[in-house]
């Protein structure tokens, strides 16, 4: 209940040598690093929901198609990205609070894939809304994905969402696909291809919610845009690493990706390259999601 909730709080403090800026509210508490402008806490229901902190993700395992490309995505070190904060402004009342951040995320010995302006937008209710508005840097002519990547808790494990399934779809591989409400187990979503490759995404999302131990961790668009989501046991790191399905290991956590963008999978292993309206090739991008976690039992104690 909304207006039953407190006032939300805002401290800028420091934790094991950590600078945090910390929101809490009635049966929860975000904390973000102001090094890096991004959620490392989550603390819901007496719940940390996350494993390690939220980061902007612009790599996916390479699936056979991008064998050509796949070389110059690694030589601007796409799969080693980082998150710096260089300013950090949090505004806050009883009822909201706002953190703006201006940031870049790129990895250590190149210059930034993208510079971008974010805001964090927490409401009394718990809901934290993502708000990016990125320019790419035009020496890096394509990305594989756009979005974010969470380490949730493997509890969560039960998914439902309303896009295109229920088999994996992506933006120029969906004609298999159609748009309902689906839901699936962790290992239900994921595509078990001989040589561990990219899989298991879904495209032109609504929502999608990921469940467990009576919390429900949902996202949703908070634009006009849908989005792609994939959730997994195993890493982007992990899939790209090994060479045979037998040898993934799980990576102890529910990894959630969700992609403002995810680039089309196209036919270069053995046709032309991946037509140019399935890219993620502009210069500027904007885009917005909502995250927001329940508390089912609470709900079902009412």
């Amino acid at each position: 209940d909304y207006s039953a909730a407190s006032p939300l709080s805002c401290q800028d403090t420091e934790q094991n040598g950590d600078p945090l800026i910390i929101v809490s509210g009635t049966g929860f508490s975000y904390s973000f690093d102001k090094r890096t402008g991004m959620p490392v806490s989550m603390i819901f229901a007496g719940e940390e929901l996350l494993d390690t902190p939220v980061e902007f993700n612009f790599w996916r395992a390479p699936v056979d198609n991008d064998m050509f490309i796949v070389d110059k995505w690694k030589k601007q070190r796409l799969e080693h990205t980082q998150t710096r904060a260089y300013e950090m402004i949090c505004k806050c009342d009883e009822d909201f609070a706002e953190i703006k951040v201006r940031q870049s995320a790129g990895a250590m010995s190149v210059q930034p894939v993208l510079r971008m302006d974010t805001v964090w937008k927490v409401d009394r209710s718990g809901a934290l809304t993502l708000e990016v508005k990125a320019e790419k840097d035009p020496q890096i002519l394509t990305l594989p994905r756009l979005g974010i990547r969470m380490f949730i808790k493997k509890w969560l494990k039960q998914v439902s969402y309303y896009g295109m399934g229920p088999m994996e779809s992506y933006v120029d591989k969906h004609q298999a696909a159609w748009h309902d409400s689906f839901t699936a187990s962790l290992s239900e979503l994921h595509e078990p291809y001989i040589r561990p490759q990219e899989n298991g995404s879904h495209y032109d999302c609504d929502y999608v919610s990921v469940r467990g131990k009576g919390i429900c961790l949902n996202v949703v668009s908070a634009d006009d845009n849908t989005f792609s989501f994939n959730a997994s046991r195993f890493t982007q790191e992990e899939l790209g690493n090994k060479a045979h399905e037998h040898e993934l290991t799980t990576c102890g956590s529910t990894v959630l990706c969700i992609d403002h963008r995810m680039a089309g999978l196209g036919s270069a292993s053995c046709g032309p390259e991946l037509q140019k309206e399935y890219r993620i090739d502009e210069d500027s991008y904007s885009f917005a999601f909502m995250i927001f976690p329940e508390n089912l039992n609470k709900q079902a104690g009412q």
